[in-house]
């Protein structure tokens, strides 16, 4: 009897300890000289978890931006760029695969959806080096964008930028979820067809 309790008390606790709710802030900038401050309250506030990204040293930004202008000034010497899908084939592959974006607009609207969302506010801006890929990713990812728009507690605007090649965002959020709500929401997604016939393709493209 004695086995069987302590059995069942180890069956049950983490279920008991997935239904407590989380509370969940993000604050991200990429503009910003700290880029994230992030904090996670757990167990009814006895787990209280801080993260932000420090700012780098002046030498470690110094010797970045020269790197960068190394690699720009050998770029000019090469032929002319590859297109974008040569690039990111793995990123192509999965963007282009049959019922992969909207299956993975259902699972975010379901994330979405599933969570109290107290303060939610972003904006993207995003280009690519050529307007065309920029005009082909806005269009691959409206359903995705549709999600955020059609949420009334969010606000969201993705804005692409054709002049330029740009990838910009900030985010300020406060949400609270209960993890065990998540379980049914991620198992459907992992075992999906959609997800699985993207994996095969994105193998396919690597070894081809």
């Amino acid at each position: 009897m004695l086995l069987l309790s302590i059995a069942l008390v180890l069956l049950l606790t983490p279920f008991l300890l997935l239904a407590i709710p989380v509370e969940l802030f993000i604050d991200y900038d990429s503009q910003a000289k700290i880029k994230l401050r992030a904090r996670v309250v757990w167990f009814f506030g006895l787990v209280n978890i801080k993260h932000s990204n420090k700012p780098k040293s002046k030498q470690q930004t110094k010797t970045k931006s020269e790197k960068t202008k190394f690699d720009s000034k050998s770029n000019k010497n090469k032929t002319p760029k590859k297109s974008r899908q040569k690039k990111n084939p793995f990123l192509w592959t999965a963007l282009t695969s049959e019922g992969f974006v909207q299956r993975l607009v259902r699972l975010i609207y379901d994330i979405l959806t599933t969570a109290k969302i107290k303060t939610f506010f972003a904006r993207i801006y995003f280009g690519m080096d050529d307007p065309a890929d920029t005009g082909r990713i806005y269009g691959i990812g409206a359903p995705l964008f549709s999600v955020f728009y059609a949420i009334p507690q969010l606000d969201f605007e993705a804005i692409p930028v054709f002049d330029e090649e740009i990838f910009r965002g900030q985010l300020k959020t406060h949400v609270h979820v209960v993890p065990i709500n998540y379980v049914k929401v991620i198992l459907l997604f992992l075992f999906s067809r959609e997800l699985w016939r993207t994996v095969y393709r994105i193998i396919k493209v690597k070894f081809k």
